[in-house]
């Protein structure tokens, strides 16, 4: 499956021009040569003041929708209804926006999201 990358959509979207998507990505590189932490390039977006958080949380919803357009696509027969998660396991929550940045560290960062 082809995924979208979050530079492309931004780009074709007019969010981010090409001189920011390139400082971004080497942003990163830099950091890795460093061997520091390498943020996710959408959350170095927002780090650096290019994009907002709603409009990370927008685009990666679109992003994931394609995703699974795609998947729908290639499906070759019926798919298994949806499980819920036993109790206790982690499940992930797809259908969210963010609300605010709240806070980072050298590893994440914390946003308030609603549903």
């Amino acid at each position: 499956m082809q995924t979208r990358l979050l530079g492309r959509l931004f780009l074709e979207s007019g969010e981010l021009t090409l001189a920011q998507l390139q400082h971004c990505v080497e942003e990163q590189r830099s950091r890795q040569r460093q061997g520091g932490p390498v943020p996710r390039f959408g959350d170095l977006l927002v780090e650096m003041g290019f994009i907002s958080a709603e409009q990370l949380s927008r685009i990666l919803s679109q992003q994931q929708g394609h995703a699974r357009d795609q998947a729908a696509d290639k499906s070759s027969g019926p798919q298994a209804p949806h499980q819920p998660a036993a109790e206790g396991a982690s499940s992930r929550f797809t259908d969210f926006a963010i609300v605010k940045k709240l806070g980072s560290d050298a590893v994440s960062f914390t946003y308030e999201v609603s549903d």
